[in-house]
């Protein structure tokens, strides 16, 4: 039988072609040998344990989720139009580009909640904690936050016209770049809260406390300040601001 000569390169060739299939072969057969180490498909059924669960793209839109245990799980992109969340343990979890519009959060725990791009116009989310949450770009249109906790959230660029914070803790919390036309902060507490570039026209911060709030830049056409406390507040460049009389 005659031997068949290969040129030096096609050698190569074939030896390549060798390994990446020995290498294909191998990740396949580690993958038959892990199942864990596959990516597995968001799992959207709710009558189960939540904590730390993956609801990626979900559709929850209506679902009762009252008091569940969600603390670390997954919403990315999933749909939470209208549901029920009173109560709710949503500690660290993540709800970026979430929408959540008319959801009802009364009360839920959001605290350290990632919620870049969410959509909560119309939302209810009296009483909740949202302390440290990172909620930038989202929008809180019309939204009733009455009394919630926000101590050190991150809203900057977000859009919380109309909505309702009266009496809102909002200690320390990010507020840059964010429309608050037409918003509710009666007695909110807004102590070192940074309003940079913020627009506030026709906001209601009567009997507000604004001890060391930075309103650099902020516009504040029409906006009621009536007993609100503005020791130490920063309000260089603010545009329609008038001082109260003494």
């Amino acid at each position: 039988m005659v031997e068949r000569r290969y040129p030096p390169a096609m050698r190569h060739s074939f030896a390549g072609l060798a390994h990446t299939v020995r290498a294909i072969g191998v990740a396949i057969a580690t993958m038959l040998a892990f199942p864990g180490m596959t990516h597995a498909a968001p799992d959207c059924n709710v009558n189960r344990n939540l904590v730390n669960a993956d609801l990626t793209g979900c559709d929850l839109s209506g679902v009762d989720l009252t008091g569940a245990m969600m603390s670390g799980a997954t919403l990315y992109n999933a749909d939470l139009t209208g549901a029920i969340l009173v109560g709710a343990d949503l500690t660290k979890a993540t709800l970026r580009g979430a929408g959540l519009s008319y959801a009802d959060l009364s009360g839920a725990n959001l605290t350290k909640a990632t919620m870049r791009d969410a959509d909560l116009f119309g939302a209810t989310l009296t009483g909740a904690n949202l302390t440290g949450v990172f909620v930038p770009a989202s929008t809180f249109w019309h939204a009733d936050l009455a009394g919630a906790n926000l101590t050190n959230a991150k809203l900057s660029d977000s859009n919380l016209s109309g909505a309702n914070l009266r009496g809102a803790i909002m200690v320390g919390t990010e507020l840059s770049r964010v429309s608050l036309r037409s918003a509710n902060l009666d007695g909110a507490n807004l102590s070192r809260a940074i309003l940079f570039q913020s627009d506030l026209t026709r906001a209601s911060l009567s009997q507000a406390n604004l001890t060391g709030a930075d309103l650099t830049d902020a516009a504040l056409f029409g906006t009621t300040f009536t007993g609100a406390n503005m020791s130490d507040a920063i309000l260089t460049g603010a545009k329609g601001y008038a001082p109260l009389p003494v």
